[in-house]
């Protein structure tokens, strides 16, 4: 398996779409924010439509977005469109988000590197096939 390889099955695995998992618990909750933000980094992040992305209830995303903007991990900032809220990360929140991403990767590389080729092969047209259907499903 080359590192490419490993980088598009990682990736397919951490875009699950959230609103398909019940998580959220708090002690998991802001890891999972954190998370969640820095992998939609590439987008404006609506304070108030989380709650909808993520299955959860606007109290509990309240709570949680609180909690990070008084760590400094997050950043509130007000859209053009005055009911509009932007929740994105400050640096902080880059290099704790980059720090759990870097930690996720090695976990699962060293999982990955005690498996046997051949189980290894088959895990991966396994994990590809459920790409695909849930692609499939998504569409």
């Amino acid at each position: 398996m080359t590192l490419e390889q490993f980088n598009y099955y990682f990736n397919k695995m951490i875009e699950v779409k959230p609103r398909k998992i019940k998580v959220l618990e708090p002690q998991n909750g802001e890891q999972f924010l954190i998370l969640y933000l820095g992998h939609n980094s590439n987008r404006e992040i609506i304070a108030k439509n989380l709650s909808d992305e993520l299955d959860c209830s606007t109290a509990r995303i309240a709570v949680l977005l609180n909690r990070l903007e008084k760590k400094k991990i997050i950043k509130k900032v007000q859209a053009s469109d005055k009911r509009k809220v932007i929740v994105s990360l400050t640096e902080l929140g880059y290099d704790i988000y980059n720090r759990k991403l870097l930690f996720l990767k090695d976990y699962i590389a060293r999982i990955l590197t005690t498996i046997g080729n051949d189980e290894l092969d088959r895990f991966f047209d396994t994990l590809k096939k459920i790409t695909q259907i849930g692609e499939e499903i998504n569409d």
